[in-house]
């Protein structure tokens, strides 16, 4: 086993006592709180830049969704059009009503979340 050295007390109460040893303990001890306020701060930075970019991602994904959305109520509603411009005339009257009805109610969508896109892109 490596012999370890035990220091005297009397050396240890000479450098207590020393007013150079009371000043370094004291700057040593400002600089540790000083490093550990800046930790924490730099700790708190990080999070909230984290948390910035999740809700951007957030914002982003929502975007997306409401323009597929939209798109998909204008891909049937233009379905619905050709439907009936193929096969209107072969169509009773209640079907073509029925048809256009529901059409108009998907432009209307597709439209509402045209709007909503415009506001969420702001």
């Amino acid at each position: 086993m490596a012999d370890v050295e035990i220091p005297d007390p009397k050396d240890a109460e000479e450098k207590a006592g020393d007013p150079f040893t009371k000043t370094v303990a004291l700057c040593v001890a400002v600089y540790a709180v000083v490093l550990a306020v800046t930790a924490l701060g730099g700790s708190n930075a990080g999070k909230d830049m984290v948390m910035a970019q999740q809700k951007a991602s957030n914002q982003w994904a929502y975007y997306q969704a409401k323009v597929m959305r939209e798109n998909l109520y204008l891909l049937e509603a233009e379905k619905m059009e050709l439907d009936l411009t193929t096969r209107g005339a072969a169509l009773p009257d209640g079907d073509k009503q029925r048809i256009e009805a529901v059409r108009a109610k998907f432009l209307a969508k597709a439209a509402e979340y045209k709007k909503d896109n415009r506001l969420v892109a702001q």
